[in-house]
């Protein structure tokens, strides 16, 4: 049974975030056979159209770029390539000092990561809108939903905030929830040496998004709205949590939710 995409809604505001949002209703490349590889191979050929390559490239060196595509982005889907290479065409992302005279494995990589950078603030610009529209739903049919019920949606926020972590190193707290649970129900006291090196650790982080080659774009844009203590605040705080992670497993982080927290 096909698992419904959570992004696409109602709060969708145009085609690049609905492009966007269905990558992750797709087959993933780490899981491709040989018919999805072959049509990698179609991709990586129009690619080299597209760019205007004066030297055709053969088709053993075009199935070698996919092989290096399969083994160092398992997580992408077929989508995820097409988009690269639209975004990398037109402009949408900088691949000023790549060159483009022919197409290569290094050209490829930075347009894939490049596309990745730029593809997280989409996504975590399609999960705050998400989070509005639900809430304001919400409050406008004044749905009350049991502790049962709150306690099962928190579960699923901590399991995808660590899974999120654990395997991609993404970290995002939308609304703080996870940390103001871990804090009220006292499961973390940070100790004034966790404070100080959690501080040190969002200077630095703030620090490195704002010169960024490839980030200092698009994420300072999306970070506009906030000023850069509330932004080192969110930083202090995921350094708090992702310390948790590291000496937690997460079916013991799970055992620690009760019903009874989640009552009004």
């Amino acid at each position: 049974m096909k698992r419904q995409n959570e992004l696409i809604g109602d709060w969708i505001r145009n085609e690049t975030e609905i492009a966007v949002a269905q990558t992750f209703s797709e087959k993933r490349i780490g899981y491709f056979d040989r018919e999805d590889m072959a049509k990698l191979v179609e991709v990586m050929a129009k690619w080299r159209v597209l760019l205007g390559v004066n030297n055709d490239s053969s088709e053993t060196e075009l199935i070698v770029i996919c092989q290096f595509v399969y083994d160092n982005f398992k997580k992408f889907t077929l989508s995820d390539v097409k988009l690269a290479m639209n975004w990398a065409v037109s402009g949408k992302i900088d691949m000023t000092f790549v060159s483009t005279k022919s197409i290569s494995a290094m050209y490829v990589s930075k347009a894939l990561h490049l596309y990745e950078d730029e593809k997280r603030i989409i996504v975590e610009r399609i999960a705050h809108e998400k989070e509005v529209y639900e809430r304001k739903m919400s409050n406008d049919k004044k749905i009350e939903t049991s502790p049962e019920e709150r306690a099962n949606t928190f579960k699923s926020i901590l399991v995808g905030l660590y899974d999120d972590y654990m395997q991609k190193g993404t970290f995002i707290d939308f609304g703080d929830f996870v940390y103001n649970w871990l804090k009220n129900n006292q499961i973390i006291s940070p100790t004034k040496k966790d404070v100080q090196d959690a501080l040190i650790y969002a200077e630095r982080k703030y620090r490195e998004e704002r010169m960024s080659e490839h980030k200092g774009l698009g994420l300072a844009k999306a970070l506009e709205p906030r000023s850069e203590e509330y932004r080192k605040k969110k930083l202090a705080r995921e350094y708090i949590i992702i310390q948790l992670f590291a000496t937690k497993e997460l079916p013991d982080l799970i055992k620690l939710i009760r019903v009874d927290q989640f009552k009004k």
